[in-house]
């Protein structure tokens, strides 16, 4: 680059538009800083910053704090007001107003790094700080929405509407099995329209006709209010006969017409049985969720579907590419994703995403155009009251966002369009439901509010009502078989190819508090740096078992040199592992976009993709090289158990490596950013060298520890383990025990060092396990014994 743009953050700055401008270098002109034109030396168009969208307000809390993950310039703004009508407690926000400039480090100093040529899903539009260590990326929308992860209560509130934990108010996480979740109408954008916008309206005391004028017990809607409930329904029929016209499948217009024919019972009730106000409100509201549901689930069918899963943007209707981004649908509520897989296709179909990680999961070489101030939801928080008693609403469900919280929403409080019947479709137990709804359905049809779900009229003869284990749904029934039992993850395996493990490892994996409330990283998608050991255990087949090993040896080195230098930010899942080491992905093209099974194939194939050359070269080759020792075709063909326990003995020593710097990234990012990483990384070099070294090229000549090192460098290594945990959160003050003379082997230690090495090591265990847990949510994958010594007697 012969030119670096260089960049003035004030109210106004000027750049030049060229590397071969002779512009000066900064001054204050006349250019505004929301519409700066930035541009990289590898595009020749600019690249403009867009406004937030004004409609994304933010729930009652201090301002956001913000805190550059990268060496960036911000003008951050954020002025709350508080209306003066307390029983609605709405704030609202002024988007944030800055700039973002993150790029590489070059000579020094730092370059724009916005090439949308190569634009994915990782990449950010838009790029929020949430908390002290958490960025919210969005790859195309302009806006950062807050991701409420935590366990929360899905109750209705004043309005009806069931709060900030609302799918159909705030994203949620995305549900392969319900993917048109993501496609609930966003409010903003129908404001305008004539009868959508009755999606959000809230029924008022003068909109009821009363039985009694005097004290308001019970009434009807008024004609105006029914009108707009009816307006909805003929949409609803609307988008029914649009998609009935489609080769959609028979299950899908099945539940569709039942679904209407439920909604129309509703309608019907508010002509014919008086309620309350505190009931009208909240039946409104479950009819308007039915409509937006059966809105979002024609759109999926008749729109969207198609360039989902075909990866192409132009199969989706009106949507736009601009300077190399695909833009989000304002059309669209929008999702969080952490799965890498689904966020690509999210942003190929235009639907808004958000990928929340921490970070150290931003990559140098990510793209990334603005800042932006983390949008907090613009809901009714507040409880029902009357005449001052609170009048809350029951509870539906208290958990994380999830399958569940979605169902429970759209069965609401029993006068949507949803089938009872779909919590038992999806397994849920009604012990997993909060009081209010499992209240609803231990009633069952006895409840007014159950509608038959044949209800609605007929022209055709009277029929059997269909098994419930037959009905139809627009979404994949779970298997009913016995369900494959389950290996405990926690404890060793018991195989031959299994090496022994050590017994401080079993110690501190027995102890560590595996409560889902410790999993701080919602970021992390459960993956792994290399492929699980007991893939290779689960395999009865010889000719399957031949395959994993060849895949494996093929991939593995040009494999441990990328996660060295640019690991992944979401590592594939075990599934992925799986489709790969079968040789799955050989044959199938990146773009393939037959069946789920086939697309999770070709995605691992592009997950791969920087590795492939060099592994096809690999499968080609007579023989492969690990640590020194050529492994030949036929020892691939009949992997004798000393081979796979060496094998495994490798995957579980170079996991460990990987996973203990992901940690340490994770609980000290102070201590990775660029001015601070390659400190760290000497630090951790002396702990893990064959992981910061040169690939290993050896099988070692003498057992090795707990952490890896052997005889003649335990006291070192446990040594250098121990200055790198005592910087995380919460160590414990027994750290502050070191073996002296560490630079001697084991063996010449004196008692006293031998005791307090033999401390550290435990304690050092315990500590990494469960802290490894409290970031990814499963259990680390440990060093093993090197299959020549299968006791740990090293280990006590």
């Amino acid at each position: 680059m012969t030119r670096l743009v260089r960049l003035a953050f004030a109210r106004r700055v000027a750049v030049p538009l060229h590397p071969s401008s002779t512009s000066p270098p900064f001054s204050l002109a006349s250019i505004p800083l929301v519409s700066l034109i930035r541009r990289c030396h590898h595009h020749s168009r600019p690249i403009r910053r867009r406004r937030s969208p004004q409609d994304i307000p933010v729930i009652a809390g201090p301002p956001v704090a913000f805190l550059a993950p990268l060496p960036c310039h911000t003008v951050p703004k954020n002025n709350f007001s508080k209306p003066t009508n307390v029983s609605e407690v709405r704030y609202t926000a002024t988007p944030l107003c800055s700039i973002l400039v993150v790029g590489r480090r070059i000579d020094g100093q730092i370059t724009p790094n916005i090439c949308t040529d190569d634009w994915n899903a990782y990449d950010a539009l838009a790029l929020g700080v949430d908390g002290s260590d958490w960025l919210i990326s969005s790859p195309n929308s302009s806006f950062v929405c807050e991701y409420r992860n935590t366990s929360q209560e899905l109750r209705a509130r004043k309005d009806g509407r069931l709060g900030p934990t609302d799918p159909f108010q705030w994203p949620t996480l995305f549900q392969p099995s319900m993917p048109w979740v993501a496609l609930y109408p966003r409010r903003s954008y129908f404001e305008a329209d004539p009868i959508m916008s009755f999606c959000w309206w809230t029924p008022a005391d003068t909109d009821v006709v009363w039985k009694d004028a005097t004290t308001h017990t019970t009434g009807l809607l008024d004609d105006a209010g029914f009108s707009r409930m009816q307006a909805l329904m003929t949409t609803a029929r609307t988008r029914e006969t649009n998609f009935c016209s489609t080769s959609a499948g028979e299950n899908n217009r099945s539940w569709l017409r039942r679904a209407i024919r439920r909604l129309q019972d509703v309608l019907d009730r508010f002509r014919r049985f008086p309620s309350s106000l505190r009931s009208i409100i909240l039946d409104v509201a479950d009819f308007q969720r039915g409509v937006m549901d059966i809105w979002a689930f024609t759109e999926w069918w008749l729109r969207v579907k198609n360039g989902f899963y075909s990866r192409d943007w132009t199969k989706v209707e009106g949507l736009k590419k601009e300077d190399g981004i695909v833009r989000a649908s304002p059309m669209y509520m929008g999702c969080f994703s952490t799965e890498p897989f689904d966020a690509e296709d999210l942003y190929a179909a235009g639907i808004p995403v958000w990928i929340p990680r921490s970070r150290t999961q931003w990559s140098d070489s990510s793209n990334s155009i603005s800042l932006v101030n983390v949008d907090r939801p613009r809901v009714v928080i507040e409880d029902y009251h009357e005449n001052g008693v609170d009048m809350r609403y029951p509870v539906l469900h208290t958990g994380p966002p999830s399958l569940l919280r979605i169902v429970a929403a759209r069965f609401g409080y029993g006068h949507s369009h949803e089938d009872p019947e779909s919590f038992k479709i999806h397994g849920i137990s009604t012990n997993d439901l909060g009081p209010g709804l499992q209240d609803l359905l231990k009633r069952g049809a006895s409840s007014v509010r159950f509608l038959n779900s044949e209800a609605g009229p007929s022209t055709g003869p009277s029929r059997p009502k269909p098994s419930k284990s037959k009905r139809s749904t627009p979404y994949t029934r779970p298997s009913t078989g016995p369900k494959k039992e389950q290996r405990d993850k926690w404890a060793e395996l018991t195989h031959e190819f299994w090496p022994a493990g050590f017994n401080a490892w079993r110690v501190a994996l027995k102890e560590v508090d595996k409560s889902p409330s410790r999993v701080r990283n919602v970021a992390m998608n459960g993956g792994y740096f290399f492929p699980e050991p007991a893939l290779f255990c689960g395999v009865t087949d010889f000719s399957r078992l031949a395959r994993y090993v060849e895949n494996w040896l093929a991939i593995r080195e040009p494999w441990i040199n990328y996660v060295r230098t640019s690991p992944p930010e979401l590592p594939p899942k075990g599934q992925n592992w799986r489709d790969f080491l079968n040789g799955a992905i050989w044959d199938c093209t990146p773009d393939n976009n037959g069946s789920g099974s086939e697309r999770d194939k070709a995605r691992m194939l592009r997950f791969l993709q920087p590795v492939l050359l060099a592994a096809r070269a690999n499968r080609q080759a007579p023989s492969i090289i690990v640590r020194g020792t050529a492994i030949t075709r036929e020892q691939m063909q009949k992997p004798e158990p000393v081979l796979m326990r060496r094998l495994l003995w490798d995957l579980f020593n170079l996991s460990f490596a990987a996973e203990f710097v992901a940690v340490d990234q994770l609980v000290k990012p102070t201590l990775w950013t660029h001015e601070t990483a390659a400190a760290r990384r000497g630090v951790l070099a002396l702990a893990l060298p064959s992981h910061f070294g040169a690939c290993p090229d050896t099988w070692p000549s003498s057992e090795l520890c707990s952490f890896g090192g052997t005889p003649d460098n335990v006291p070192a290594v446990v040594n250098a383990i121990r200055d790198i945990v005592r910087a995380w959160p919460g160590s414990p003050d027994s750290l502050n025990v070191y073996v002296k003379d560490s630079h001697l082997p084991i063996g010449g230690l004196t008692d006293r060092g031998r005791s307090h090495l033999f401390r550290l090591r435990i304690v050092l265990t315990k500590i990494y396990a469960q802290a490894f847990f409290d970031q990814f949510g499963r259990p680390p994958v440990l060093p093993h014994c090197f299959p020549e010594a299968v006791d740990g007697s090293m280990e006590g």
